[in-house]
C-alpha cells in the first residue's frame, strides 16, 4: 500500500508516525491504525482496512452515529473528512479512513485495584440506555448481536444460532454419550426461535456503537466513564437484544466452572445483571411488549450467548488448558437445559 498516497489525504507533508496497531484477523479481515502526527496539526487514528463490513456506506453512517453519541454527552472522536471532503476513500484496494485522537484513554489495562469495573461500570450502561431513549435514524445493517439477521454478508447464520449449532455439532461428533440430549435441546431452540420471532421483529430498536468491550471504553485518570471509540460493529439492533447482551454475566473465571449450577453463584450473576440492566433503564423505559417477549427471548438467547459458548468449547476442546474439561460435558448441557427452561427471569428487568 501507498503510504504516502495515504496520509497526503490529510496532511500536506510527511507526518511523524507514532504507532501502528494491527487489530487484523487474517487475509480477509485487514485493520490496521497509525496513529499520526502533521506539523501543525493535530494527532489522527489513520484507519486502513479491508474486510467485507467496512464500505462507504457503513463509513459513513458510523460518522453520523458518532456525532448522535456526541450530541448526547457520550464523547468519542468524530471520524474526519479528508483533503477532498470524503469520510474514505480507497487506496490500492484498502478502504482509508481516519479519526480525531482519543482524548482520553482505553480503561483496559488500568490499575483495577485502583479504579475497578464498576467505577466506570454505571455510566457506562447509563449511555446504553440513553442511547436506546434517543434513538438515531436507523440503518440497514446489524450489530454483531443480531438474531434472525447477518451481522456480515459473509456471515452463513447470526451468532446465537451459530454458537447453538457449534455446540450441538460438537457433541455429536465428539461426545456420542450426550449427542442426543445435545440434539434436543437444539431442536428445542430451532422451535423456540421460529416461533419468537415474529413477536421479536416488533420489539424497538436502535442504533449503537455494538462492541463496549475494555479496550474500546474510554476513561478519564480517576476511571470514570467519558465515551467509546470503534464502531466498526455498530448497527441497528433490537434494544432489548443488545441490553441483555451487554448486561449477561459471564464466569469471572476458569474455576467457577465448578459452580456453573450453584444457586447462590446464580444468584450472584443474576443479581449483576439485574443492576445492568437497572443502569439502562434509567434514562431507558422497557415497554410491555418487551416485558412480556422477555421470558421467551431469555429462553432462546441466554443459553447459547456468545461468551459462555467460547468458554465452554475451549472447556471440551483444549486437552492442554483443562486436562479434564471434558467430564464437565453433562454439567454444561444441565447449564444449558436450565437457561432454556427458566421462567422466573422477568424480574431482571427494571
Amino acid at each position: 500500500m501507498d503510504h504516502i498516497k495515504t496520509f497526503s489525504l490529510y496532511g500536506s507533508e510527511s507526518p511523524k508516525q507514532i504507532a501502528l496497531h494491527n487489530s487484523s484477523r487474517g487475509e480477509n479481515d485487514i485493520r490496521m491504525t497509525y496513529i499520526v502526527e502533521f506539523p501543525n496539526m493535530d494527532k489522527l487514528a489513520v484507519k486502513v482496512t479491508k474486510n467485507s463490513f467496512t464500505t462507504p456506506e457503513r463509513v459513513k453512517g458510523w460518522a453520523e452515529l458518532i456525532e448522535h453519541y456526541n450530541n448526547l454527552g457520550i464523547y468519542c472522536p468524530k471520524i474526519v473528512r479528508n483533503k477532498n471532503g470524503e469520510y474514505c476513500s480507497n487506496i490500492d484496494g484498502y478502504l482509508v479512513f481516519a479519526e480525531e485522537y482519543m482524548k482520553y484513554k482505553p480503561a483496559a489495562g488500568r490499575n483495577e485495584s485502583l479504579t475497578g469495573d464498576q467505577k466506570y461500570e454505571r455510566k457506562l450502561y447509563e449511555s446504553i440506555g440513553l442511547v436506546a431513549a434517543n434513538p438515531a435514524p436507523l440503518v440497514p445493517w446489524h450489530t454483531a448481536y443480531c438474531i434472525y439477521d447477518k451481522f456480515d454478508i459473509t456471515d452463513e447464520y447470526d451468532e446465537n444460532y451459530q454458537c447453538a449449532m457449534e455446540l450441538r455439532d460438537y457433541y455429536r461428533d465428539n461426545i456420542p454419550e450426550h449427542a442426543m440430549r445435545a440434539q434436543k435441546l437444539f431442536e428445542e431452540y430451532c422451535r423456540r426461535r421460529e416461533k419468537f420471532e415474529p413477536i421479536y421483529r416488533l420489539l424497538p430498536k436502535s442504533v449503537f456503537q455494538g462492541d463496549i468491550n475494555d479496550s474500546n471504553i474510554l476513561v478519564d485518570e480517576a476511571g470514570d466513564f467519558k465515551g467509546m471509540i470503534d464502531f466498526n460493529l455498530s448497527g441497528t439492533e433490537t434494544i432489548l437484544n443488545y441490553a441483555f447482551c451487554e448486561s449477561f454475566c459471564c464466569l469471572e473465571d476458569d474455576s467457577e466452572i465448578d459452580v456453573l449450577l450453584d444457586t447462590e453463584a446464580l444468584k450472584k450473576r443474576d443479581a449483576w445483571t439485574a443492576q445492568r440492566l437497572a443502569w439502562i433503564g434509567k434514562h431507558y423505559k422497557f415497554t410491555d411488549e418487551e416485558r412480556e417477549a422477555f421470558n421467551e427471548y431469555y429462553n432462546i438467547v441466554a443459553p447459547f450467548r456468545w461468551t459462555y459458548h467460547c468458554f465452554f468449547l475451549s472447556l471440551l476442546k483444549n486437552r492442554e488448558k483443562y486436562p479434564e474439561g471434558r467430564k464437565y460435558a453433562g454439567h454444561i448441557l444441565d447449564w444449558t437445559e436450565y437457561q432454556m427452561t427458566r421462567s422466573d427471569v422477568s424480574s431482571l428487568l427494571p
